[in-house]
């Protein structure tokens, strides 16, 4: 009925033919589809019939793409035949999954009169569909809930929508803090889910020298987390002295042992010094050497230097008597702890005292708690003068009786 149509050198991997019109015939359809075979025959037929009595009309679907324009789906395509002058309609209510009809589009034409002499075409247009979306904002690890989610406005589907994470309080976003998803028709698929974690902060504890701490770090969640804090302890000879925010000790946050700091990163110092104690010189006269007026001369050395650092004196009116013994004692406080202090019985002052040298010394290790030395005088009756007038200073490094005298501090302090 028509010349036959031959395409050489075809690429396509599927063609769209469309009918050739023939007078007083109809085709079997408006337009027929081939999908190309390589290796077979790629032929597309059209059967006509003869008729001057009916006309073809054709109903094109147009769907809108996710870029807002109308394209037509050749696979929704309907064609009919009518008699001439017969008046056709697309129904409205064709049901496209996805899709809406779009009523208001001026480009619709749903009716037309059939003509024998040509093809009657009628176009439909269809909007897609509108679904909404959702943007959530939980924890990482436990789904709990950080903030009130975002619901989207409904938007066609197919669409790409963009959501960036927002900023909660003491959280950081796990992960991208930007995603993008395209709009689904299945409205459970269209979910944007940010995941956070909890910030956390870091504190550090360091003990310097003379002691000890209990923990040296600590990492604590700044929302549900407590800070534990930490416990200094001093080594044997030494004291606690507090805590400080500086490795110079300059500026202390506390003197308690434990310290619990405030919910912020930071580097803390345990200080410790050497512990301090308190020296006893006690003078122990028998009933029968003693004598009211008689003064006791002692010079201390509180170091290792040889030199002496302070001179401190017994009068005999402070003395007490107790089981014929007089005593008094002067007490010097504040002596680091393990320092070798040496006391001088200073006795050249007064012709009164004679013994084998000029001078009697004990030397003593400065140790937590009591620290004592203590210098005895016995009567030696051999000697010319009277028994009140001479005695003989002896010492005993363990001694046992002491009594409240005069206090002193060193000449250091």
């Amino acid at each position: 009925l028509a010349t036959q149509k031959n395409v050489q050198n075809n690429t396509y991997a599927m063609v769209t033919e469309q009918f050739v019109p023939i007078a007083g015939y109809l085709p079997d359809a408006y337009q027929k589809v081939c999908y190309i075979d390589p290796d077979g025959t790629n032929e597309i037929i059209f059967y006509y019939t003869q008729d001057t009595e009916n006309g073809l009309w054709v109903i094109h679907y147009w769907l809108e793409d996710a870029n807002g324009n109308f394209v037509e789906n050749v696979d929704l395509q309907f064609t009919g035949t009518a008699k001439n002058g017969a008046v056709v309609t697309s129904p409205a209510d064709t049901f496209i999954s996805d899709y809406t009809y779009d009523a208001d589009n001026p480009q619709n034409v749903s009716s037309g009169i059939v003509s024998v002499d040509s093809i009657t075409h009628l176009h439909m247009y269809y909007v897609r569909n509108l679904a909404g979306y959702k943007v959530q904002y939980l924890e990482y690890g436990t789904d709990k809930v950080l903030a009130t989610e975002k619901i989207g406005a409904d938007t066609k589907w197919g669409t790409l929508i963009a959501e960036t994470a927002i900023d909660i309080p003491n959280y950081t976003v796990q992960g991208n803090s930007e995603y993008t998803i395209e709009i689904s028709v299945d409205e459970d698929k269209n979910v944007i889910t940010f995941y956070y974690v909890e910030n956390t902060i870091t504190i550090i504890y360091i003990p310097l020298e003379g002691g000890s701490i209990d923990r040296a770090t600590e990492t604590v969640k700044v929302v549900t987390g407590e800070v534990q804090g930490s416990t200094a302890t001093s080594a044997e000879g030494y004291k606690f002295v507090g805590w400080y925010s500086d490795e110079a000790c300059m500026r202390q946050v506390s003197t308690d042992a434990k310290w619990v700091p405030s919910m912020t990163s930071a580097t803390y110092y345990a200080k410790f010094e050497l512990d301090v104690a308190d020296l006893t010189i006690t003078k122990n006269v028998p009933a029968a050497s003693y004598n009211k007026e008689d003064t006791f001369v002692f010079n201390v050395d509180l170091g290792s230097d040889g030199s002496y650092d302070l001179t401190v004196v017994i009068n005999s009116k402070t003395m007490v008597e107790k089981d014929g013994i007089y005593t008094a004692s002067v007490i010097i406080k504040g002596i680091n702890v393990e320092t070798s202090v040496t006391v001088e019985e200073d006795t050249s002052w007064s012709w009164r005292y004679k013994v084998d040298s000029e001078t009697q010394t004990q030397t003593k290790k400065i140790a937590v708690g009591d620290n004592k030395v203590i210098f005895n005088n016995t009567l030696d009756k051999t000697q010319w003068l009277s028994s009140e007038a001479y005695v003989e200073n002896s010492f005993s490094a363990d001694g046992t009786i002491s009594a409240s005298g005069i206090e002193f501090k060193t000449k250091k302090d």
